[in-house]
């Protein structure tokens, strides 16, 4: 491998985006995903989510924002 590419791969890395999701099956469970995955399941009932058809509630490159973001949406649901 050549160090420009492994100069791309390491960039790619620290731009990456964290989504904010909400599971759709059980509507109770909202997790932090890296933007970049086709798919996850949810940590709470166990489904297979796409995350191509999910509502991203917001994407950022900040953990810590993400983190707020979903504390909100969570108290938001618990309503």
């Amino acid at each position: 491998m050549s160090l420009v590419n492994e100069a791309k791969r390491s960039d790619k890395r620290m731009k990456s985006e964290y989504a904010v999701i909400v599971c759709p099956k059980c509507r109770k469970h909202v997790q932090i995903i890296d933007s970049g995955v086709k798919s996850t399941t949810c940590q709470r009932c166990g489904s297979r989510l796409d995350v191509r058809r999910l509502k991203v509630w917001c994407k950022t490159p900040d953990l810590n924002e993400a983190v707020s973001l979903r504390t909100a949406i969570l108290m938001e649901l618990d309503q």
